[in-house]
């Protein structure tokens, strides 16, 4: 037998396979075990966390009979977890010695982290009879050959852009398609004047799989490429940020074969020839959460006019998601080789941004994926402002 798992409605889906060549196998007696992992962190663990786990200091929580689904294949439903548990499975038929395991899953809040269906539901609703003010627009596909849809709202010849999930587990379409929302059913004005363009999920294949339970971040695409070290900007010169190396492919930052090589960077590509925006703002930081730390294209250091141009549509961000701060700007030329900033300043001399954690304290818990549907709805209406903010200055009111 082989053991996997998945999240779905909020229950744990244990699957395995029956050994031998039947085509019908009969019904099976098994047990399952599960033993909880609270210790486990999010950005600091990883799978190898669960290799060696033994089943022994498990709690049996089944003793039955199981029957076949399709052919070989039983599976096993859990629906006693808690969100924001993490968990280790085994399955034992009663023909083996030892159990087989484990299988490690995350049960995430599906209000934090939001299924493909729902991320597909919220786009269509924009897209929904407005007078032609909004439309999805398909501007790719993944990997796995899921489309990479986007909205484009507003006045296509002055948009802003906005990018989320360059890397999976990350911050993406919780903030960005309810700020589109809004944008379009408030402010059809403000879109006369300036128009948005949003492209919410980039890494959407690997996004499922933290939906879906995998407990341990992951920031590259299912062909284990840092997508923003895939662009064709400055590609090939190794980049060591983190202290890793982007030409090593076992890196968590690794650059890939070639530059776009990714069907996922090339569909940022074609978002960006399509829609031409005048500014890009490009969501970081952890588990559905961004914070106002702006980072631009490390070769633009000694571009005194486009790095005043960018200071101040970061400056017009921040302001529009804390209008009484008080704090110095967090602004930086921080973006790597082969970033999405980096190939905007060098393609199209377009401000370009990686939005990252900044100082905000209320934010840490994002960090270590605890992040509440409370904090995402602070952190929804602040980016809001901040896209808000952004297509004022665009539209010159």
């Amino acid at each position: 037998m082989r053991l996997s798992g998945r999240v779905v409605d909020g229950a744990v889906s244990l699957t395995f396979f029956a050994a031998g060549d039947k085509d019908r196998p009969g019904p099976m007696s098994v047990r399952v075990y599960r033993e909880e992992h609270p210790t486990f962190t999010f950005g600091k663990d990883y799978e190898e966390y669960f290799h060696g786990l033994d089943a022994r200091s498990a709690q049996e929580i089944f003793a039955g009979t199981l029957e076949p689904l399709n052919g070989r294949k039983f599976e096993f439903r859990d629906a006693t977890t808690a969100v924001g548990g993490t968990y280790a499975y085994w399955v034992r038929h009663e023909q083996d010695a030892a159990p087989l395991g484990p299988a490690a899953l995350r049960v995430r809040d599906p209000q934090v982290w939001w299924t493909e269906a729902e991320i597909e539901r919220r786009l269509a609703q924009i897209a929904e009879p407005n007078g032609g003010l909004a439309e999805v627009v398909t501007f790719g596909r993944t990997i796995e050959g899921r489309p990479l849809r986007g909205v484009v709202a507003g006045n296509r010849e002055r948009l802003a852009g906005f990018v989320g999930l360059v890397h999976a587990g990350e911050a993406g379409p919780e903030l960005l398609i309810p700020a589109a929302e809004r944008l379009v059913s408030e402010h059809a004005d403000l879109l006369q004047g300036a128009g948005l363009a949003v492209l919410p999920c980039v890494n959407l294949d690997n996004r499922i799989r933290l939906v879906e339970g995998v407990p341990w971040y992951l920031r590259r695409n299912v062909a284990a490429v840092d997508l923003n070290r895939n662009f064709d900007a400055g590609w090939d010169v190794t980049d060591h940020m983190y202290g890793l190396d982007s030409t090593d492919h076992d890196s968590e930052t690794y650059r890939g074969p070639a530059p776009a090589s990714e069907p996922e960077t090339q569909a940022v590509t074609d978002f960006v020839a399509q829609c031409r925006p005048r500014v890009v703002f490009s969501m970081h930081c952890l588990a559905s959460i961004c914070g106002d730390s702006f980072l631009t294209a490390k070769a633009a250091r000694q571009d005194t006019a486009f790095l005043a141009e960018a200071r101040t549509w970061a400056e017009t961000y921040r302001h529009g998601m804390y209008p009484n701060a008080t704090r110095d700007l967090a602004f930086s030329c921080g973006c790597s080789t082969g970033s999405l900033p980096g190939w905007l300043y060098q393609h199209a001399r377009i401000p370009g941004f990686d939005l990252e954690l900044g100082t905000n304290e209320d934010a840490r818990p994002c960090v270590t994926d605890q992040a509440t549907p409370e904090l995402l709805t602070t952190y929804q209406a602040r980016h809001l402002g901040g896209m808000r903010a952004v297509l004022q200055r665009l539209a010159g009111t």
